[in-house]
């Protein structure tokens, strides 16, 4: 594919995930120069510990960062395409604007600038108004919130996570110039390349493992799956033993940890509480969990997309998903038949017009698992299938090489229309023919998933 702007440079103050040093390097392999540009490093970021320590990291991410992504851009002398994520909020919001200055300082005409992407992680200052962070009422939220609908304006396209997160900053700000919608997705690489096997998961050796991994803060729910442990039947769920690793980090990880502290569990219910992964160690706990914990608080599902999700997929874990039924995350798992979905405690979905007890209904599910394992292989295989049809790096990078190739043919970051809505969490376009496309693709993961 012709393309401008074949130099890319992906921007985060901490380093980007597996998920998304897949998308470089299937872009590379692609014909572009791509690569990621970040401040502080993951080992970093997980080992700073200590009121100094912490200190020092918030000063390296939301000062020194984003002064090194201002200088990289405005003394970037090749044609570049600069890809910057909302970490932090306002990181995009510099670019575009030391892209404008650029053209002044160096002369170039405005079709030769170098182009900023918003990369649409979380929404601002809305996610910090949903975590408690900030009371929506502080004069501090209308100057993110100006901040926020600049950089929509500014910059040459705005990638959203989500099809519902992009609706509901459209409900904000209005129509949103230039917006597009890529999950994150993830690399199969690391995994195996082949389906899951009934014969291979740990069910056979009577123990389901369930595992959540990654970041548990603010906006994720844990009253769920703590109560219904400590409320569950004193005998067990079932013949089945249930055992629940966690590898995590985040504000909210303590207190679910705290809230197990000399508490008896049902019979054949086992924790285990570990600090978050490295790299190296992540691959191999990701391929022996028969099923992916993934939780949203209430107010949550307005305002991010759980990227680990889409690493269980492609480690061929089902998805157990904590979260209200009007979420991107919701409608992954309805859409591919690869999990379950139990509403929050806290929350009740007019929608589904059910005041069931999030509680009650996690307790009920676990029984059905332990009683009946066999019904999580399907849910595993369709998840497979739909991380290697459309979340893959390699089915991603070629969406993020039609956006690009668009805002390179049209010269100006302002000239790509507003994409007509697409329910299906995949790249936007006008196109019938993408339309038609994905129409094949689910009819071929239909017939494969039979």
């Amino acid at each position: 594919m012709e393309c401008h702007h074949r130099r890319l440079r992906f921007w985060s103050s901490v380093a980007f995930g597996p998920s998304v040093k897949g998308l470089i390097k299937h872009l590379n392999r692609n014909g572009f120069d791509a690569c990621a540009r970040f401040h502080i490093s993951d080992e970093a970021y997980r080992s700073a510990r200590g009121l100094l320590p912490r200190i020092l990291l918030r000063l390296r991410m939301y000062v020194f960062y984003p002064l090194l992504l201002v200088i990289g851009i405005l003394f970037e002398k090749r044609p570049t395409l600069h890809i910057v994520c909302t970490n932090p909020f306002y990181a995009p919001f510099l670019a575009a604007l030391a892209s404008r200055l650029q053209i002044w300082i160096t002369g170039r005409r405005s079709t030769h600038r170098t182009p900023v992407i918003h990369w649409v992680y979380d929404l601002f200052p809305e996610a910090l108004v949903q975590s408690g962070k900030i009371h929506p009422e502080a004069r501090l939220i209308r100057l993110m919130a100006w901040i926020t609908r600049q950089t929509f304006h500014l910059c040459a396209a705005n990638v959203f996570l989500g099809q519902r997160l992009l609706a509901t900053t459209q409900q904000i700000y209005g129509p949103i110039p230039n917006a597009h919608v890529i999950p994150i997705g993830a690399d199969s690489a690391p995994f195996s390349p082949k389906p899951p096997s009934q014969k291979a998961t740990t069910y056979s050796a009577g123990t389901l493992t369930l595992l959540y991994c990654g970041n548990m803060g603010r906006l994720h729910d844990i009253d769920t799956l703590a109560g219904s442990l400590i409320q569950g039947p004193h005998n067990g769920f079932g013949p089945q033993r249930l055992n629940f690793q966690f590898y995590a980090n985040g504000a909210h990880y303590q207190k679910l940890r705290g809230k197990f502290d000399k508490t008896p569990l049902p019979k054949g219910i086992t924790l285990e509480f570990h600090s978050s992964l490295a790299t190296r160690n992540w691959v191999s706990v990701m391929s022996r969990a028969d099923i992916a914990l993934v939780t949203m608080s209430k107010g949550a599902q307005k305002v991010i997309m759980p990227s680990k999700t889409y690493s269980a997929l492609a480690a061929g874990q089902a998805i157990l998903a904590i979260c209200p039924q009007d979420s991107d995350l919701a409608d992954l798992v309805k859409r591919h038949d690869c999990g379950w979905i139990v509403t929050p405690e806290n929350f009740r979905s007019s929608e589904a017009n059910d005041n069931t007890s999030g509680i009650k209904k996690l307790q009920t599910l676990l029984k059905q698992l332990a009683h009946e394992p066999e019904a999580i292989f399907l849910k595993r295989k369709h998840a497979y299938y739909a991380s290697h049809h459309y979340y893959d790096a390699p089915v991603l990078a070629k969406q993020w090489a039609a956006l690009i190739h668009k805002i390179a043919t049209r010269g100006q970051e302002n000239d790509v229309p507003p994409p007509k809505p697409d329910g299906n969490g995949c790249l936007e376009s006008e196109s019938s023919d993408s339309n038609r496309g994905k129409a094949h693709l689910l009819s071929k993961f239909n017939g494969e998933a039979e």
